[in-house]
């Protein structure tokens, strides 16, 4: 909590009020645009996904890692690498992430891998939910109040708990959307938006 607290209270005041607000919204907004557009039900062609995917990958991968290992190179040291790191990576998420949206649209385009599909769709349908609980999940591990594993891991040893996270909370997604319609707190949103309790 020491360590945290004096950086949340700088995200959420300088930071956001610098950089995150405009990323956010201007991405929110992008987003809004490529769904009207129907970019994100399968609109466009096949060549212009594979371009984007292609692009985005080739663009994208190389600035993240460069970006990664100069903060590395400065021992993730924020004061010395972040700023550096920081631009690389500012353009590189952008790109990465067009790749991945674009790939994930030519797997659907090709119509297989239809079991994996229906998994991140479950995931998807209960995404607040499942934020929610990864974000208990990881303060209780690694918060003094839980295992207290802060600093503690190494970088396997934290993709191994990453991996964990995700395929249960993949499992709890399916099974939890074969008894109900919406996740426990999305349906606790709809209840608040809409003042009722019960949905269609």
């Amino acid at each position: 909590m020491r360590a945290r607290a004096p950086m949340a209270i700088q995200t959420e005041t300088l930071v956001l009020a610098s950089y995150t607000f405009w990323r956010v919204t201007a991405l929110m907004l992008a987003g809004l645009a490529f769904a009207k557009l129907g970019i994100f039900r399968g609109s466009s062609k096949t060549s212009d996904y594979l371009w984007v995917a292609v692009l985005g990958g080739l663009l994208g991968l190389p600035l993240a890692y460069a970006g990664t290992s100069l903060h590395r190179l400065f021992g993730w040291q924020s004061h010395d690498g972040f700023s550096l790191e920081f631009e690389f990576n500012y353009w590189a998420s952008l790109l990465v992430a067009g790749c991945y949206g674009a790939s994930i649209m030519l797997i659907v385009h090709a119509g297989r891998f239809r079991a994996p599909c229906r998994w991140v769709a479950a995931v998807g349908r209960t995404a607040l939910s499942n934020y929610l609980l990864q974000t208990l999940i990881c303060t209780f591990v690694f918060y003094g109040h839980g295992l207290g594993c802060f600093g503690h891991l190494d970088r396997v040893e934290q993709l191994a708990i990453v991996v964990s996270i995700w395929a249960g909370e993949v499992l709890l997604s399916i099974l939890w959307l074969k008894a109900f319609r919406f996740g426990p707190a999305e349906w606790v949103l709809r209840a608040f938006t809409y003042g009722r309790l019960t949905f269609d």
